[in-house]
């Protein structure tokens, strides 16, 4: 039985298509994430799931129960906001215990003093949340969600209000957390990192749609569409024509088993060398600490290039030639 199931679930506001016909399925104890653009329905999507927006139409089971109509109190779920939405005039643990309290749970101290050791946080009950961290306030959200023992806990753009170093780090806590306890979650995020750092799974939605779902590799090595190949890390994405077996790119020729005729190539800056040459000039170098960062003008047209080789840095106006290196992973026919 899946965790989550949604079957043809859109939502209109007025004539404006939020969501068109989302179908998926989420087995118990993973951890999907829903991963796009601004406005691409990922959030109406969560919020649908959430019970705080009903569908237009289409029907949402949670545990083999449809919830299509249930109101967000009756779902057994629980969410962890993106703006941590604590209570300031409650201390850590009251604001942890405030949903045990509201639905009459008896132990609700002691159960709430254990979710905040869960999260690393024993200690700090009597703090105001203004007196946290914004790492340590996302960690009281999470206890919070956790204490109710949700069938499925649910996550808005939960780091996004964190600086780059702790959002690594508690997105490393959220997975392993998760992980150890195995609980089911949905995942909203715009972050192609986060999403391929923590997911067991990835829905991709564009424009009210799923486009593509997958494990992060399958979605990173074998995108289907060029929205994908371009939105799930870096890809040039090149013009070329399959010609009696083969991928033909200019002076480039790669071994193919599609018929003949044009192709789209989405190729990753990993998969590309630069090697002393005529064919093409670098128009811009960035170094980065591990790697460098290069925008090449070549026959293939504007590519963006990253090298690890730091001991011979190119520059700016540097000839160079281009070469392919398919078996590194990075070279889809879309």
């Amino acid at each position: 039985m899946s965790a989550v199931r949604f079957h043809q679930v859109s939502k209109q506001y007025g004539d404006t298509v939020a969501v068109r016909e989302v179908s998926f399925d989420i087995p118990p104890g993973t951890l999907v994430t829903l991963l796009g653009p601004s406005g691409c329905g990922k959030t109406t999507t969560l919020r649908m799931l959430a019970g705080l927006e009903l569908p237009t139409s289409g029907s949402i089971l949670i545990a083999g129960k449809d919830v299509t109509r249930l109101a967000a109190h009756e779902r057994d779920v629980a969410m962890v906001f993106q703006s941590y939405a604590l209570f300031p005039h409650l201390r850590v643990v009251d604001n942890v215990r405030y949903g045990l309290d509201v639905l009459g749970r008896d132990g609700a101290e002691a159960k709430a003093g254990a979710a905040l050791k869960t999260v690393g946080l024993a200690g700090l009950e009597s703090r105001w949340p203004n007196e946290l961290s914004g790492g340590q306030q996302q960690r009281v959200a999470l206890a919070r969600a956790l204490v109710l023992e949700p069938k499925v806990l649910l996550f808005d753009e939960p780091l996004s209000n964190l600086d780059a170093r702790l959002r690594r780090r508690m997105r490393e806590e959220i997975r392993e957390l998760q992980q150890r306890l195995g609980f089911t979650a949905v995942y909203v995020t715009h972050d192609q990192d986060e999403a391929l750092s923590i997911s067991d799974r990835i829905i991709v939605m564009d424009k009210s749609v799923v486009v593509q779902e997958g494990t992060p590799r399958e979605l990173y090595e074998t995108p289907k569409t060029r929205f994908v190949a371009d939105f799930m890390g870096e890809s040039n994405i090149v013009e070329a024509q399959v010609k009696s077996g083969r991928i033909e790119l200019g002076k480039l020729s790669l071994p193919t088993t599609r018929a003949d005729g044009p192709v789209q190539l989405a190729i990753r800056p990993h998969a590309i060398q630069l090697a002393p040459g005529n064919d093409a000039t670098v128009q811009r170098a960035t170094y980065l600490g591990d790697h460098l960062e290069y925008d090449v003008e070549s026959p293939l047209g504007r590519l963006f290039v990253v090298s690890h080789a730091l001991s011979a840095p190119l520059k700016a106006g540097d000839k160079v030639s281009v070469t392919l290196q398919p078996e590194a992973g990075g070279v889809v026919i879309l």
